[in-house]
């Protein structure tokens, strides 16, 4: 047989499939732990490391603002006495090659006080250019003084001299984001080793610790599947654990004792009623004096017999056995007497039938036998007639 669903119908299907997986990846309260740790150590551990590489950054910055003001600083005082020479432009040219050692300066451009060119530097990370596009000292004459950040460079622009007397003016310019990015990736080297020592020795205690306060939990789930197969309500558990867990363990002794004592009782309450039942069944179908079966039951059993001898085309014998007299003895000896005589009657009819007969009490004095070896039997019973009735 073919079914045909709607698309909405596949798709509720396919994400009940989806959640059943997810939900079989974790099959204890240990590996829902394990994971929820692991997932908080890593963002604690990634928020911390964000957070010193951000710090990281912003205090080299300021490290490098502060180093490039102290060195404009300086050499705008130096730019004084040389600007004021006669033969400055060698001078300028000598005093901005000792910029050479540092790096990370890409440029410097020395100016007379109408913002003319006097003199320009190249860093090394320039002179490789060939455009030299990096660096625009023409766009600084409208510049305020101090310190400026553009495209990842840091510039100072300085004054040489102070009003009214300014003599010129100086742009110092250096990289900063390649140093910067430089000194972080070399810091996030140096701390990431150290940052996953302590994730891999966190998760490490959290599964001893966790393993260690769960424990107690994979004992109850164990006690709890044993208590299920084995229908056993007298087991109990010792109590260990802290906390909730000692509490949810002497809770469930508490309760396996109760459960223990209502099995006890509905045990005692089934056997009653069994015992109960089984006299029902033998006052409604055997006769209480004699301890025969009563004419219901074996009339009920005759013709379940009747039917199996049709079938197996066997004979069956029913014979009706009355005492001639009885009333008599009933009203000369009594009762007692006579009831007495019943019982000797049906145990001498049962000593006389074969095994595979059956007695019946009919009624009164009449009684019935039924029984498969039928000539036998009729012989028998005509020779000991005489017998039952003494």
């Amino acid at each position: 047989m073919l079914f045909y669903g709607s698309n909405a119908d596949r798709t509720k299907v396919g994400d009940a499939s989806e959640v059943k997986r997810k939900y079989m990846l974790i099959r204890s309260i240990r590996t829902a732990v394990m994971l929820l740790s692991l997932v908080s150590i890593a963002l604690v551990a990634l928020s911390v490391f964000y957070s010193a590489l951000r710090e990281h950054r912003e205090l080299y910055s300021r490290y490098v603002e502060s180093d490039l003001r102290a060195l404009s600083d300086n050499m705008a005082n130096d730019l004084v006495p040389i600007i004021g020479s006669s033969d400055y432009f060698f001078e300028l040219r000598r005093y901005l090659l000792t910029l050479e050692p540092y790096e990370n300066v890409l440029g410097a451009a020395v100016f007379n006080q109408d913002w003319q060119v006097l003199e320009v530097y190249a860093g090394e990370t320039m002179r490789e250019r060939e455009d030299r596009a990096g660096v625009n000292f023409g766009e600084w004459a409208l510049q305020a003084q101090g310190m400026h950040r553009q495209d990842g460079k840091l510039i100072a622009v300085k004054r040489v001299g102070e009003a009214p007397l300014v003599m010129g003016h100086l742009v110092l310019v250096i990289d900063l984001e390649g140093p910067l990015k430089d000194s972080t990736f070399s810091l996030a080297l140096r701390i990431l080793p150290v940052a996953v020592a302590v994730i891999l020795i966190l998760v490490g205690l959290f599964y001893v610790l966790a393993s260690r306060w769960l424990w107690p939990l994979t004992q109850l789930s164990e006690f709890a599947r044993k208590v299920q197969d084995t229908k056993d309500y007298s087991l109990t558990i010792p109590v260990r654990g802290k906390y909730e867990v000692s509490s949810l363990t002497r809770d469930i002794n508490n309760m396996m004792s109760a459960i223990r004592q209502e099995a006890d009782i509905n045990l005692e309450y089934v056997d009653e009623l069994e015992r109960r039942r089984e006299e029902m069944e033998y006052l409604a179908n055997y006769d209480s004096l004699t301890g025969l079966m009563n004419r219901q039951c074996f009339m009920t059993l005759l013709e379940r017999h009747l039917q199996d001898a049709r079938q197996n085309t066997q004979d069956l014998a029913v014979m009706f056995v009355d005492l001639d007299g009885f009333k008599v003895v009933n009203d000369t000896l009594g009762h007692d007497v006579g009831d007495e005589l019943l019982a000797e009657v049906a145990t001498r009819l049962q000593s006389y039938i074969p095994k595979e007969g059956v007695v019946s009490r009919h009624g009164g004095d009449e009684f019935l036998v039924r029984s498969t070896s039928v000539w036998p039997l009729a012989l028998e019973c005509s020779e000991k007639r005489d017998s039952i009735a003494v």
